[in-house]
C-alpha cells in the first residue's frame, strides 16, 4: 500500500494555530461560580452555627438569672428563719426568769 492520508478515515485533524484557536469549554468560569457558591454556603452554615452557639449562650444566663433569683428567694427566707430563732431565744430567757422567780418565790 501506498502513503495513507488522513482523509480516507474520515478523520480531518485541523491543526491549532492563530487562525484556528482551540475551542472552549466554559467549565472554567462555571467551576469558579461553584467554589463561590460553596464558599457563602459555608459561610452561611458558620453564621448558622453562631447563632446557635448564641442562643445557646443566652439560654445560659437565662439559667444562671433563674438560679439566682432562686438564691435571692433562699436569702429572703434566712431572715425570717434568723427571727424565729430569736424569738425562740426570747422565749428561753423568758423561761429562764420565770425559774428563777419560782426559785425565789416568798
Amino acid at each position: 500500500m501506498g502513503k495513507m492520508s488522513s482523509s480516507m478515515f474520515g478523520m480531518n485533524p485541523s491543526p491549532v494555530g492563530k487562525n484556528n484557536p482551540a475551542p472552549r469549554t466554559g467549565k472554567t468560569g462555571v467551576e469558579t461560580n461553584k467554589s463561590a457558591v460553596e464558599t457563602i454556603t459555608a459561610v452561611v452554615g458558620i453564621n448558622e452555627t453562631a447563632v446557635r452557639t448564641y442562643k445557646t449562650a443566652q439560654g445560659t444566663n437565662e439559667t444562671a438569672d433563674r438560679r439566682n433569683i432562686s438564691a435571692v428567694e433562699t436569702n429572703k427566707t434566712a431572715p425570717g428563719t434568723s427571727e424565729t430563732a430569736s424569738e425562740k431565744n426570747f422565749q428561753l430567757a423568758e423561761k429562764k426568769i420565770q425559774l428563777v422567780k419560782k426559785n425565789y418565790s416568798w
